[in-house]
């Protein structure tokens, strides 16, 4: 519930600042008046005052879902599934692309059994926004990948 408050206040700033930028690029002919642009100032000021409210109300970060992908967990995953995880991830990682990377993750998973758990995290990093946890696994990836 909170996290939808949270969505939903990042979108009516996102729908503020556009308004904002509207008036500000918009027809030379017709420019915003002064008062228009007071009510957009404090309709933006008002929606960033609630995405805060609403980013202090989550809290602390939870304790991690799943535990990480144990050393012997990551030395069983084979090279080449490795390589190929690797090659789909890491683009959409540097994207920031939570989406795809949940989307390969789930793809992934079933093709292998030592490559399960760490599918597994790399769902749940996504879910969490933590792209230098995704780019940590991808570095332990490779790990893999130059051992082979």
């Amino acid at each position: 519930k909170r996290l939808t408050v949270l969505i939903i206040g990042n979108l009516e700033l996102q729908a503020a600042a556009i308004e904002i930028e509207k008036l500000v690029k918009g027809d030379q002919k017709q420019q915003a008046s002064r008062k228009q642009l007071d009510q957009k100032f404090a309709t933006l000021e008002t929606s960033i005052n609630q995405a805060l409210e609403a980013v202090q109300t989550l809290g602390p970060v939870p304790a991690e879902k799943t535990q990480q992908p144990s050393a012997g967990a990551m030395t069983a995953i084979p090279p080449n599934m490795a390589a190929e995880a690797i090659s789909r991830i890491k683009e959409p990682a540097e994207m920031g692309d939570v989406t795809q990377i949940k989307s390969i993750a789930e793809e992934l998973k079933p093709k292998s059994d030592a490559l399960a758990p760490l599918c597994d995290k790399f769902i749940q990093l996504a879910d969490d926004f933590d792209f230098e946890g995704i780019s940590k696994l991808v570095g332990e990836l490779e790990k893999i990948v130059n051992k082979g």
